[in-house]
């Protein structure tokens, strides 16, 4: 594990209160809260890039659904591809 590192961020009043309140209710104080929450995000975000990534690979690559997979990937939410 590497050294912390202080970061300052800046919220709305509604935000701190909400962590102030957060906070007096565990054990945890607020900068523990505000890690795992930064923590959480980063990790969301880190996903979400790499699922575009790889998307943009296949898509390069030709990788694309044939009309009759994306008509039935639609069909099976109940929503027709083409307007009927």
């Amino acid at each position: 594990m590497s050294e912390p590192v202080s970061v300052t961020i800046r919220v709305d009043g509604k935000t701190a209160e909400a962590l102030d309140r957060l906070a007096r209710a565990t054990a945890h104080d607020p900068a523990w809260h505000v890690e795992r929450a930064v923590e959480s995000y980063l990790a969301d975000q880190c996903e979400a890039f790499e699922d575009i990534r790889r998307a943009v690979a296949d898509a390069d690559e030709g990788d694309f659904a044939s009309d009759d997979e994306a008509e039935n990937a639609f069909a099976s939410f109940g929503q027709p591809l083409r307007a009927q």
